[in-house]
This record gives C-alpha cells, sequence and structure tokens, in this order.
C-alpha cells in the first residue's frame, strides 16, 4: 500500500490566457489537493494591494474567477484543509484493485 504524508499537496501555478493580474505586490495563487480524496484548498497571499479609496482603481478579483472552475466544497482555509487531509488515512479509491506494488517495503 503506498502512504502519503499529510503534508503532500500538488501546488499548481497557472496564468490564464496570458493576462496580467492587477492590483497586488507580490501574488501567489495557492490551489492545493489532497492525493487521495482530493480535497481542495483555495487561497491567496500578497504583500500588498491597491486600495481604491486613494488611488481610484479597483485590485482584480482573483479567486472569483477560478471557483467555479472547481468541484463545490472547496476550502478557503487553511485549518479546515488541514483538518480535512485526515480523510486520506482512510480514504478508498471507487472500483476494484487490480494490482499493487510496495517500494523499500512500505
Amino acid at each position: 500500500m503506498l502512504h502519503f504524508h499529510v503534508d503532500l499537496v500538488i501546488l499548481i501555478l497557472f496564468i490564464l490566457r496570458r493576462e496580467i493580474i492587477f492590483g497586488y505586490l507580490d501574488l501567489k495563487v495557492q490551489l492545493f489537493y489532497s492525493a487521495g480524496s482530493l480535497e481542495t484548498y483555495l487561497g491567496m497571499k500578497y504583500i500588498e494591494k491597491v486600495n481604491a479609496k486613494h488611488e481610484g482603481v479597483e485590485a482584480d478579483e482573483v479567486l472569483t474567477k477560478i471557483i467555479p472552475k472547481l468541484a463545490p466544497d472547496v476550502h478557503y482555509s487553511l485549518a479546515n484543509f488541514t483538518k480535512a487531509l485526515a480523510k486520506d488515512d482512510t480514504f478508498i479509491p471507487y472500483g476494484e484493485l487490480i494490482q499493487s506494488f510496495s517500494i523499500n517495503g512500505i
């Protein structure tokens, strides 16, 4: 049986149609999936965001454009996502096991 550690997540970086996302300094969009049950986390980090009151322009909406492309029940809290990773310990995929293997006795 192959085991994945809780901290194993897939970080997917993407750029849609070479568009530039306006209004953020050092923007990082985070999209994590768990390895088994495919629990999903969507978040973003940035150092600074444009202030619409003082600068007269709005920052682009980033997450609202990504959300429709994802499965329902996305986690927006990293703490909730981390708690949900426990589901992978008991996750059994659908279907019939045809073959399995182990690496170094694991």
